[in-house]
């Protein structure tokens, strides 16, 4: 008995979830979202199509959201007319582009070095006012002139270059703006006798460690905050959700690095955030299909919130099967919690995997 007890609850709880999201965040209380990142009408698929052939191909495939196409109202009215969402997404505290423009925002690891590129990732000190401001400034004018039905946060953390099965896990930052923030936030004073980065560094680690690691996901957290204040003030005809996409690991995978190192609290932001998409790349993280149903189902636990996991379609770093794309797809939409699923991108559906996204769909 108590099992049926806490299985009816359960799905009474979803339920609940589902009406509260409305249309929106569930695909309607019944329909999950079936959404594509990296939407473009220039795509090989709709080549020489006007919007009204576009959002029907899409409507053809099954697909009920996309990632892009907002800067053309013709196509933004076609897609909606086929009862198809449009999000945008917004990186947020990433690109070599701030480096130049605000050398200070460049993240300063324990080691008192700056934080070196990996790759084509640069990550940058999210608490830097002028980026901030700066980004807070570009979502502004996107719910302003954009009929976009929601906006997804994307790099939305402290720095790190996640997608791997083994990464590089650096403390920043360590520069002098950000620790006279904490210090003054948080009404602790680093010793003066300490004058290297290093001894600050090791100082806070051995005596304000968990103060530190708070203070770095209300950073995160109440910048989120700014940005749903931005949606909510905003005179829309339609309600714009706020989604995020996460970080999919729980909280005790690498040693609590979710919060210590990336300063992303789910229960915290979940004050603001509608809708989370969990950056399930199982392939890029050498993780089994399973794994995307069981990080989708703690999200829904830890956040009370819609969840649409975000699977990858691409070969990286090695081929992934129309068949495994398959496989991710119907786990993502069947996972405890899941209220739909995100493909990324699709750049990567080849003719063989747009089918077997026709199929799932």
């Amino acid at each position: 008995m108590p099992s049926i007890t806490l299985a009816f609850l359960a799905a009474f709880i979803i339920v609940i979830i589902g009406a509260w999201g409305g249309d929106c965040c569930a695909g309607g209380k019944d329909a999950p979202m079936k959404a594509i990142y990296g939407f473009t009408p220039k795509h090989r698929a709709f080549a020489g199509k006007q919007p009204e052939a576009i959002a029907q191909a899409l409507a053809d495939w099954g697909v009920t959201a996309v990632f892009g196409g907002y800067e053309d109202p013709a196509l933004v009215a076609a897609l909606h007319e086929h009862g198809i969402k449009v999000f945008a997404e917004v990186a947020l505290f990433v690109g070599k582009q701030y480096w130049e423009r605000y050398p200070h925002s460049r993240p300063i690891t324990s080691t008192g070095e700056p934080m070196a590129p990996e790759g084509w990732y640069h990550g940058v000190n999210p608490i830097i006012p002028e980026i901030r401001e700066h980004n807070l400034e570009r979502i502004r004018r996107l719910i302003e002139h954009y009929a976009v039905d929601g906006v997804w946060l994307d790099f939305c953390r402290w720095p790190c270059r996640w997608e791997r099965p083994t990464p590089k896990l650096l403390q920043t930052s360590f520069d002098p703006l950000t620790l006279a923030a904490f210090q003054r936030d948080e009404g602790i004073t680093i010793p003066p006798k300490l004058h290297t980065i290093p001894e600050k560094a090791r100082w806070i680690e051995g005596h304000h460690q968990k103060t530190w690691t708070d203070w770095k996901c209300r950073q995160i957290t109440e910048f989120v905050g700014q940005v749903r204040a931005i949606i909510d003030q905003a005179p829309r005809p339609r309600k714009v959700l706020l989604g995020l996409f996460s970080i999919p690991w729980h909280v005790s995978d690498f040693d609590g690095a979710i919060r210590s190192v990336m300063g992303q609290d789910y229960r915290a932001l979940a004050t603001h955030v509608d809708c989370f998409s969990p950056m399930v790349y199982h392939k890029l993280c050498a993780r089994d299909i399973p794994w995307i149903a069981e990080v989708s189902a703690w999200v829904g636990e830890e956040t009370g919130r819609p969840v649409w996991p975000i699977v990858q379609a691409m070969d990286d770093p090695g081929p992934l099967t129309p068949r495994e794309l398959q496989q991710a797809l119907e786990t993502a939409l069947t996972a405890p919690g899941s209220h739909g699923v995100i493909i990324f991108n699709l750049k990567a559906l080849t003719p063989e995997k747009l089918r077997v996204v026709q199929e799932v769909f």
